[in-house]
């Protein structure tokens, strides 16, 4: 059988001082994506500095990160920027022999690590991988992260109400949860509160949130959209929505988280100009 071209790039970030002593365990994962139709592009750090940019800019689909980098930056510095990323990365950490994995996981709130003791890693990060391509092409999986990553946008304005309006901080939960979060107010009440907000700051015209209100409304139209979805029987792996005459295949649904997370740094950013730095 004729090989196919690629159809698609897969993005791996390796971060090590030494790259050339995990050559081995690359090469071995990279043939494995070839196997499965996909073009391979490895992109080198060798000191774990702008790691959140990197995996924002570049797309990348797994971060393999040593512990040991250099003497200010660590494999969980790593992991902590991917996580702060929001792109929801995995990442495969490793270091020489005597690794405590426990003490590790201890030290993460990261749910996307896979830990290796040693420096000999392509069986799992072959595992890693082949879960990942499984996961990323199934359109309901997509869906349930996209809806999810929503719902974390709303969160973020939640804690900008809560700063905005001073609550003190022993009363943020009971506001989180019997005002901001009852039946009655929805993402769609905030989003007018948020334009209230922005009108009396005087950043309704500035041009990092002059259109951060319509964003939400398209996050808020794209959720309803997607909860109420179902499989196409007519186009494999593409939902659509009941009732409306909108289909939702793998790079639209992937669009939409995007589109989600840039608009979560949006909110992050109005919040620290209204409110300062969080302590």
């Amino acid at each position: 059988m004729e090989k196919q071209e690629p159809i698609e790039e897969f993005i791996i970030l390796l971060v090590e001082d030494k790259p050339k002593a995990v050559e081995r365990e690359l090469k071995a994962a990279e043939e494995f994506i070839e196997k499965n139709g996909l073009k391979v592009k490895l992109i080198v750090n060798e000191d774990g500095t702008r790691i959140s940019d990197a995996v924002k800019k570049q797309r990348v689909d797994v971060v393999v990160t040593d512990m040991n980098l250099t003497e200010t930056k660590s494999g969980l510095d790593v992991i902590k920027a991917v996580e702060k990323s929001g792109t929801y990365t995995d990442v495969l950490l490793y270091s020489a022999r005597g690794l405590d994995t426990s003490d590790i996981r201890r030290q993460i709130t990261y749910g996307f690590v896979e830990i290796v003791d040693g420096k000999v890693f392509a069986d799992e990060l072959i595992g890693m991988i082949d879960k990942g391509l499984r996961r990323w092409q199934d359109v309901t999986y997509l869906r349930g992260v996209v809806i999810s990553k929503i719902i974390d946008v709303e969160l973020k304005i939640n804690v900008l109400f809560a700063r905005y309006f001073k609550i003190p901080s022993a009363s943020v939960s009971s506001f989180h949860d019997f005002i901001l979060e009852n039946r009655s107010n929805t993402l769609e009440g905030k989003i007018a509160s948020v334009h209230h907000i922005l009108k009396e700051a005087k950043l309704d015209h500035d041009k990092d949130f002059k259109n951060l209100c319509n964003d939400l409304h398209e996050l808020q139209r794209n959720r309803n959209y997607l909860a109420h979805c179902k499989r196409d029987k007519g186009t494999p792996n593409c939902l659509v929505s009941m009732g409306e005459p909108k289909k939702f295949d793998k790079a639209k649904i992937v669009a939409i988280f995007e589109m989600a997370r840039d608009v979560g740094e949006k909110v992050e950013s109005l919040d620290q100009k209204l409110n300062g730095s969080p302590a």
